[in-house]
């Protein structure tokens, strides 16, 4: 929602020209502040402090305000902006597409086996992680059996299911010492 920079005069756009402006001026003299949200894509919805706006800017109370822009297919926006008193604050805001999500289902022998997904701990198997479509790295790991790394490929809107068979450490034996005793 491109806003232009036109104030408001008591919650309502106005002109640009000066003699408009009046009642928003006074506003920013008596301590309120100015609010000019940028948000692309146009046809976002915006929120301020939980209230639905139409096109702005918007005068608002000097201090914290929580921002929420959102719109169809892209990812939510959430900023508690701080608004000097007596000033005008303007605000780009680029809502980022949306991720395209997948599931990974992983099943390992033994079960219970740790589960980490790029460096973070998911939980234990079997698992079902819903995680950004594309590659991914897996590391499995349970007490007594070796670790098993993959690279792995989650589809976009699918689940790719995965089975790992962990195997059993090495147990290394030792020879025990034989202690001879010499006589005296």
């Amino acid at each position: 929602m491109a806003v232009g920079l036109a104030l408001l005069g008591l919650g309502r756009p106005v002109g640009a020209d000066i003699q408009a402006d009046v009642p928003a001026r006074e506003w920013l003299r008596r301590g309120g502040a100015v609010l000019v949200l940028d948000v692309v894509p146009k046809q976002a919805r915006i929120e301020i402090d939980g209230d639905v706006k139409r096109d702005g800017p918007w005068l608002v109370t000097a201090g914290v305000h929580l921002v929420v822009a959102s719109a169809p297919g892209r990812q939510t926006f959430r900023e508690v902006l701080r608004v000097p008193a007596g000033r005008r604050t303007m605000r780009r805001i680029d809502l980022r597409a949306q991720p395209v999500m997948g599931h990974l289902d992983v099943r390992t022998t033994p079960r219970r086996a740790r589960l980490i997904i790029d460096g973070r701990l998911r939980g234990e198997t079997p698992r079902v992680v819903e995680l950004a479509a594309g590659r991914h790295r897996l590391l499995v790991a349970a007490l007594g059996y070796r670790s098993a790394r993959r690279v792995v490929r989650v589809p976009r809107a699918a689940t790719l299911t995965i089975r790992i068979t962990l195997l059993a450490e090495r147990r290394r034996f030792r020879r025990p010492r034989l202690a001879f005793l010499s006589p005296r």
